[in-house]
């Protein structure tokens, strides 16, 4: 019995599209915590930052891999 190598690279996708809506989720909560805190610290921003930029980063690539996969296929 062995698995479909496709299907496993689906699961693998799914997987990494789901982590990443967490985080772009988390980039702007964090952000909010950081203003209605009274002192921030730094840190908190360098890590909202970086959560942000990451998904932004990965959501142009998301999109970028589908609209190349949809036009070789068709």
């Amino acid at each position: 019995m062995t698995d479909d190598p496709d299907k496993r690279a689906r699961d693998l996708e799914r997987r990494r599209v789901r982590t990443m809506v967490a985080l772009t989720v988390l980039g702007p909560v964090l952000i909010v915590l950081a203003f209605v805190f009274t002192e921030p610290h730094w840190i908190l921003w360098v890590l909202a930052g970086a959560i942000v930029t990451s998904a932004i980063a990965f959501w142009a690539t998301y999109a970028l891999q589908r609209h190349l996969r949809r036009e070789a296929d068709g």
